[in-house]
């Protein structure tokens, strides 16, 4: 009996179909958008909401900023001053780390210059997201003293598409905004910090 009606359906679209081609198009057009839609939020919600951050213990993880009630200012990035200070004055937090977003002019030996997202950081970062990187070495606090010739670690996806995954990079030198720096280290896959930067230089 069921199998009658279910033949009975399709017998019923099939001609109605052949009645209004154009109309069942748009209809099979909208329905396609809507699943892609659908899939798409899924991914990103499944990507920034859902997914843990690829950090050692990502709920630990906590952002501080400065603010100006006087002036209006609800946040901004705190001065290096403020920065010294706070872990002198915390009896809350295991470890502090800076970093400033910026963009980086990179020349090197591959190829045409080029404008990369990158962030500068404290030597500390590595070890308060808890970090290890998968080639070269990490940076230490004399790669941030002053005078200390430049440094940078490359994410694992830089690494891959401007460098085809070489791991002869790795101790070589790169141009970052005019200054030679040495490519320290390589970054594991799958990290997005800071507007997703593919480079991280000393800070």
């Amino acid at each position: 009996m069921a199998l009658d009606r279910l033949s009975q359906d399709v017998r019923q679209g099939l001609r109605s179909w052949r009645s209004q081609p154009s109309l069942y198009a748009i209809a099979m057009v909208a329905l396609a958008l809507g699943i892609g839609a659908n899939t798409t939020i899924f991914s990103v919600v499944q990507t920034v909401l859902l997914r843990p951050l690829p950090y050692r213990d990502p709920g630990k993880l906590v952002a501080l900023y400065a603010t100006s009630p006087k002036k209006g200012i609800a946040r901004y990035f705190v001065s290096s001053s403020d920065y010294w200070d706070w872990p002198d004055r915390s009896r809350t937090l295991e470890a502090f780390s800076g970093y400033w977003r910026n963009e980086m002019n990179v020349t090197d030996f591959s190829g045409d210059p080029e404008r990369v997202g990158g962030v500068s950081i404290t030597p500390s970062m590595l070890s308060t997201l808890g970090l290890k990187l998968i080639a070269g070495q990490a940076m230490t606090e004399d790669h941030a003293r002053p005078g200390a010739p430049a440094v940078a670690l490359l994410t694992y996806e830089y690494w891959q598409s401007r460098y085809a995954g070489s791991p002869a990079v790795i101790g070589r030198a790169i141009g970052i905004n005019g200054q030679a720096t040495t490519i320290l280290g390589i970054l594991p896959a799958g990290i997005h910090f800071a507007g997703d930067a593919q480079i991280w230089n000393t800070l």
